[in-house]
């Protein structure tokens, strides 16, 4: 009987999906403050016990790394001319959704990301 609760839990661990599913994503956002709206791609990498993301939006690039607490992707993020965000996602059924800010913000926006499909661009 010993052998049972590694087997369940061994079990359970091969059926439960990945809570972040690396790859590439289309994201849609606006800015905090009512600064508009954008739209561009991200691709999310597990690295270790951590996650890297690249973001391209228009011309801009931005890099972050990020923790998986629960179902909670959280990201500390850089672009580069220096400014740093910060940004907090949840599991959605199509990806992630969550908020975000600069720092010293006082006002959140908002982002989307939907899993890009395979074979195609973006």
């Amino acid at each position: 009987m010993r052998w049972l609760k590694p087997l369940v839990l061994l079990l359970v661990l091969l059926a439960t999906p990945a809570l972040a599913d690396e790859g590439r994503y289309r994201l849609t956002g606006t800015s905090p403050g009512g600064g508009g709206a954008y739209s561009g791609e991200v691709e999310l990498q597990k690295r270790g016990e951590t996650f890297y993301a690249a973001w391209v939006v228009g011309e801009q690039q931005y890099i972050g790394v990020g923790l998986l607490v629960a179902d909670q992707l959280s990201f500390a993020i850089q672009d580069r001319q220096g400014q740093v965000f910060v940004a907090v996602y949840r599991r959605t059924a199509t990806g992630w959704g969550g908020v975000w800010t600069t720092l010293g913000g006082t006002t959140v926006g908002t982002e989307l990301w939907e899993k890009a499909e395979a074979g195609r661009g973006g």
